[in-house]
């Protein structure tokens, strides 16, 4: 049940989610009992941290731990793998964490928003709770920009294993960011304010190669961030023979998941 799934630690918020029958599988309950919600929630909200609502200071938001259940269970992620991550709105950087657990060490990160104080609260809040952790993550890139204006070149040219948008978008946004998944990929994100679920459908062609290494190295701390094709004031009107010319040749579908207030 929806928004009846709070508690008093991290381990009883979980426990409630999974007896209301929010969260799939043990081994996505393992990972969020590792991704202790306190260190994420906005600050001067950590008596609010293990309530199943939404919470909000300034420009940093973190959506209710449920909802996070049904974006998990709809990206479809494959667990100690090395699918790469898009999270654009990146947010508080919860579920980056949660799905760098369920992946494993082996995957690739990167994380996008639009407003720098997000981006270094979601490095701080990563910092920390990594440091409570005795599991071996990814590292997560983060980027300052706009999410809708990263195009498919550099990192982003052969496309995201799996991205999700944290912030509401058009319908008319959707086509552009449909781009950036890789073959067989899926996209979240909500969609005229109803969270949708896109992919991007593997031919026979693909399916050939989907085993084989994306061609994205996966970077290491001290590394300098891989170039994700993002520029903050980049124009995607200026790019439109680019992506015209990538969508024609790639087959997608959606479809909506919940109309649920984000």
């Amino acid at each position: 049940m929806a928004w009846h799934s709070s508690g008093s630690s991290n381990d009883e918020l979980v426990d409630n989610l999974v007896e209301n029958g929010l969260i799939p599988s043990e081994g996505i309950a393992s990972a969020f009992r590792s991704v202790d919600r306190i260190y994420f929630v906005p600050e001067g909200c950590a008596d609010l941290a293990y309530e199943d609502r939404p919470l909000k200071e300034g420009n940093v938001h973190i959506s209710a731990p449920h909802i996070y259940c049904t974006v998990v269970k709809h990206l479809e992620i494959k667990p100690d793998s090395s699918q790469s991550f898009l999270n654009i709105g990146v947010g508080t950087g919860y579920l980056s964490a949660l799905v760098s657990i369920i992946l494993g060490p082996k995957s690739q990160l990167y994380g996008v928003d639009i407003h720098s104080a997000v981006i270094d609260h979601c490095r701080e809040a990563t910092r920390v709770w990594k440091e409570s952790i005795d599991e071996e993550v990814a590292k997560c890139f983060l980027f300052h920009g706009n999410g809708l204006s990263i195009l498919p070149e550099g990192e982003s040219r052969l496309g995201f294993d799996r991205i999700y948008v944290g912030a509401a978008i058009d319908s008319s946004d959707l086509p552009k960011l449909q781009c950036l998944l890789a073959p067989g990929g899926i996209l979240v994100a909500p969609v005229d304010d109803r969270l949708t679920q896109a992919d991007r459908i593997l031919h026979m062609m693909e399916q050939d190669n989907e085993d084989e290494d994306n061609g994205m190295d996966v970077e290491d701390e001290d590394d300098e961030a891989p170039n994700l094709g993002l520029g903050l004031d980049q124009s995607m009107e200026s790019d439109d023979d680019m992506l015209h010319d990538r969508s024609s040749r790639i087959e997608f579908r959606s479809v909506s998941i919940t109309n649920e207030d984000l």
